[in-house]
């Protein structure tokens, strides 16, 4: 069976660095908007019988909508379906629409269960799901029905910061790994420990910022629970939005006589007022690590330059990799 992948809109260059990784070109295809805003898009290659990969972050971007994104690639998975591909799989670097996972108000929309319902209504069962640390994995596990795979971008992150602390000669023991809010308590402790594995030493402490919900819809970050006095704090969590979080975090640890040493998240939405945030976060000296699952387009160059980016190609080329060989994806989870 042949293997096809294609990249979508702004996407098409994290594509191009996977099919270089594989050592494969990647699939034509042509994709352009009519006068009238209606999308066009097709494969230029035959697609009969293969495996097919289909890569498309979903996420609002400079060039396109995520509305847009997001009816594009319903339309050419179906055009797909349609020229007889056997296989087709939808590979997420960042999978939108992952936060509503359940109902805060009456009649509030759960998009972690209908958007698998949109997106199955262009696939079949042999089909599969590809994404990169979704919001809430038992969500997105549970919400499609056809194959789903998830892989962990914070391990990529883990091991940048791993060598990093080894670089800098800093010993274990002055570092605490600290949760943003105590939603986050169980990501983070699986980061904690998988960095401590990494550095070779039996645990890191972990903290968190109790933060409470105010009536009016206002979020107060209070105080830090654990002991994080004199410490270098690393803050993890799955995404950085406006890095509103990331700076009360940092509020905190100053409060709690700790130094905030580094943030890191996976994905980079950085909406609102993230320039001036994570410059305040970078002025300061801290170090702010991140995944090109997104693209922070909306920082400006100069920020963007001051980032520490990892790059998560490899793990999707070989995930992709897996797949079409019919081996196990979960062992690159380790």
């Amino acid at each position: 069976m042949k293997r096809k992948i294609f990249g979508l809109g702004d996407s098409v260059p994290y594509a191009k660095q996977v099919c270089e990784y594989l050592g494969e070109p990647l699939s034509p295809h042509e994709e352009t908007y009519f006068d009238d805003g209606e999308c066009y898009v097709r494969s230029e290659d035959n697609v009969r019988g293969a495996d097919v990969f289909v890569i498309c972050s979903l996420y609002n971007s400079h060039n396109e909508r995520l509305a847009d994104k997001l009816v594009k690639l319903l339309y050419f998975t179906g055009a797909l379906r349609d020229a007889s591909a056997k296989r087709i799989t939808l590979v997420f670097p960042y999978l939108a629409y992952q936060r509503q996972d359940r109902k805060n108000k009456s009649r509030a929309p759960i998009y972690t269960k209908y958007l698998p319902q949109i997106l199955e209504s262009m696939l079949t069962p042999q089909d599969r799901i590809l994404c990169i640390d979704p919001h809430n994995l038992s969500a997105f596990q549970s919400g499609f029905r056809v194959v789903n795979d998830h892989l962990e971008g914070k391990n990529l992150l883990c091991d940048w910061i791993a060598r990093d602390l080894q670089m800098n000669q800093i010993d274990p023991k002055e570092i605490v790994v600290m949760s943003p809010d105590e939603g986050g308590v169980k990501r983070v402790r699986f980061f904690r420990d998988k960095l401590a594995k990494t550095l070779g030493v039996d645990t890191i402490s972990l903290a968190y910022v109790d933060k409470t919900h105010e009536n009016d819809g206002t979020i107060t970050a209070n105080e830090v629970i654990g002991n994080i006095v004199g410490k270098k704090v690393i803050v993890f969590d799955d995404m950085i939005s406006s890095a509103k979080t990331m700076c009360e975090a940092r509020e905190a640890c100053i409060n709690a006589k700790g130094k905030l040493y580094a943030v890191s998240a996976c994905h980079s939405l950085c909406v609102g007022k993230a320039d001036e945030y994570v410059t305040q976060l970078l002025d300061d000296g801290v170090k702010v690590i991140v995944t090109d699952t997104v693209q922070p387009y909306r920082l400006k160059p100069e920020t963007i330059k001051r980032l520490n980016f990892v790059s998560t190609v490899p793990l999707v080329a070989e995930a992709i990799r897996c797949i079409f060989n019919e081996e196990s994806v979960s062992r690159l989870l380790k």
